[in-house]
């Protein structure tokens, strides 16, 4: 099978449990672009059934609604990558792909920049338009018109059927300087003998690292840069990211767990814990991990020059 991103013969190197099926999938691996992705069949037809279960985590959570950019980095540190990029007076006309239930399009807007959300879940779109405003629209990348000084697609790109495609169509989007940002499961956290450590097929179809990011922003004339995703969870999230590093990156397969645990700690757990986490072992153990940072989410920004 070829790539679906650079077209180089890949290699089946394990399998990966069907979400609709729960069939053994092929996972398969590109060793020019590095790639991991799963057969491509189905995808946009699950995602009311997931919106409306609330499966993998994929559910409307209330806590979100009206809030600020600022307090929804408490919830969610990927946002941070948006904010850190904003200008601090220019107000931009920007495309949230992916949008979902609106949070991150309606706190954009109380900022004042002019965004529109677009998401492929009807019932995620009727929602946003009902309590936000006519700002959202059900809809691919793809049939949207117009420029932008910035596209968003948070947590989105490993859903999408074909990648490049909606890389080299945001940057016919985007305008002279603009920047497209995107956040994903980061498969270089992990150990190289890690097959499939994300949510599973068809839900995500791919898994990617820094590498096939570069590609595909060469691919579409964009210059990519890494963004700083580690230093986000410094700045807003109470881990000692070492540890979280040493414990998870030689798992072989799973996928990550969208909601906490209820199991209850026993006493050394929870001593443990609460020594991982004080500040004079967090602070050494995240500086030492700051040297070579990688962290479960990649967060990239790919710019139009």
């Amino acid at each position: 099978m070829n790539c679906p991103v650079c077209s180089a013969q890949s290699t089946v190197i394990g399998e990966a449990v069907d979400f609709v099926s729960s069939k053994l999938v092929g996972i398969s691996w590109c060793p020019h672009c590095d790639l991991k992705f799963a057969p491509i069949e189905r995808t946009r037809e699950i995602y009311d059934e997931l919106y409306s279960s609330g499966k993998l985590g994929y559910h409307h959570d209330k806590t979100k609604d009206n809030l600020s950019l600022r307090k929804l980095i408490n919830k969610d540190v990927s946002f941070t990558a948006v904010y850190d990029n904003l200008p601090d007076s220019k107000h931009l006309d920007i495309l949230d792909v992916g949008c979902s239930y609106g949070y991150l399009t309606n706190a954009l807007r109380k900022l004042g920049h002019n965004a529109k959300g677009i998401d492929v879940s009807a019932q995620a779109i009727d929602y946003s338009r009902k309590i936000y405003g006519d700002f959202f629209e059900t809809k691919e990348v793809e049939s949207v018109k117009g420029s932008f000084d910035m596209i968003i697609a948070i947590e989105l790109i490993e859903h999408l059927t074909d990648p490049l495609k909606f890389v080299k169509k945001c940057a016919e989007l985007l305008k002279p300087g603009g920047k497209l940002i995107i956040t994903t499961p980061n498969k270089d956290f992990y150990s190289r003998k890690t097959v499939w450590m994300t949510n599973p097929p068809p839900v995500h179809n791919y898994w990617f690292g820094g590498r096939t990011m570069e590609v595909m922003a060469k691919s579409a004339g964009l210059k990519m840069e890494l963004l700083p995703h580690h230093k986000y969870l410094m700045r807003y999230d109470n881990q000692n990211l070492l540890v979280n590093w040493i414990r998870y990156r030689n798992q072989k397969q799973g996928i990550f767990s969208l909601k906490p645990s209820t199991a209850k700690r026993g006493f050394i757990k929870t001593v443990l814990r609460s020594i991982v986490l004080s500040k004079p072992v967090k602070g050494v153990s995240n500086f030492l991990f700051s040297l070579r940072p990688v962290t479960r989410t990649l967060a990239v920004m790919m710019t139009k020059t």
